[in-house]
C-alpha cells in the first residue's frame, strides 16, 4: 500500500489535477482565438509563418511551463511525504543532486517507489520522460541537445531549415497533439483515482 496520505480536506492530488485543467484549458483558449484570427486575400506566406510561429511560440512556452509546475509539486509531494513518513525530507535533495541515478524524471520514479511504495504504470513514466526531454531542450536550445532530442524523439523535428541557417541539428517543432499529449501525461499522473496511489486519513479537528 502506498505509504503517500493526506489529512482529509487536504487532498493535495486532487488539487494538482485541478490545477492542470485550468492551465489547459487556458492554453486551449488562447490557441483557439489564435486560430480564429481574420485572414484576408492580402494574407502572404510570411504572414502564415508569422502567425504559425506565434501559435508555436505559446505552444513551447506552455509544455516548459506544465513541465515545471509538474517537477515543482513533485518535489513538494515528495518533500512533505517523505518527513510525514518519518525521512528527512533532505533525502529527496540528496537523491536530486547525487552523480549517478538518471535524470530527474528517473530520480524522482525512484524516491516515489522505494520510500513511498508509490508505483505507477511504465507507459505513464515513459510519457513523462518525453515531457522532461522535451521541455529540458526548449530550455538550454543548444544544437547538442537538439541533436541529441532528435534520436529519440524524431517526430518533433522537422528536416526543413526553416530559417535558412544551417543548422543540421534540425528545428523543434510542436504541434497541437504533442502539447495534448504533455497535458495527458500530467493529468494521469495527478489523477486521483487513477494516478498517484495515495489515501485519506482523518486529521485533527
Amino acid at each position: 500500500m502506498s505509504k503517500i496520505a493526506f489529512d482529509s480536506g487536504d487532498d493535495q492530488i486532487a488539487a494538482n489535477h485541478a490545477e492542470v485543467l485550468h492551465r489547459e484549458a487556458y492554453a486551449a483558449a488562447v490557441l483557439t482565438g489564435m486560430g480564429q484570427t481574420s485572414r484576408s486575400e492580402e494574407e502572404t506566406a510570411y504572414d502564415r509563418w508569422y502567425l504559425s510561429t506565434l501559435e508555436e511560440g505559446v505552444m513551447r512556452r506552455a509544455l516548459v511551463i506544465e513541465y515545471r509546475a509538474w517537477g515543482r509539486h513533485l518535489e513538494d509531494l515528495l518533500r512533505d511525504q517523505l518527513s510525514r513518513n518519518g525521512i528527512d525530507s533532505g533525502h529527496w535533495d540528496d537523491v536530486k543532486e547525487a552523480a549517478d541515478g538518471g535524470g530527474f524524471v528517473a530520480r524522482a520514479r525512484g524516491v516515489l517507489s522505494k520510500d513511498l511504495e508509490a508505483d505507477l504504470p511504465q507507459e505513464l513514466w515513459e510519457r513523462l520522460e518525453e515531457l522532461a526531454a522535451v521541455a529540458e531542450v526548449i530550455i538550454d536550445g543548444t544544437a547538442e541537445a537538439r541533436a541529441s532530442l532528435a534520436e529519440r524523439y524524431p517526430e518533433y523535428f522537422r528536416e526543413m531549415d526553416v530559417f535558412g541557417d544551417g543548422d543540421i541539428a534540425g528545428r523543434l517543432t510542436l504541434r497541437r497533439e504533442q502539447l495534448a499529449r504533455a497535458f495527458a501525461a500530467t493529468k494521469a499522473f495527478w489523477h486521483p483515482q487513477h494516478g498517484v496511489p495515495y489515501h485519506l486519513v482523518e486529521g485533527a479537528a
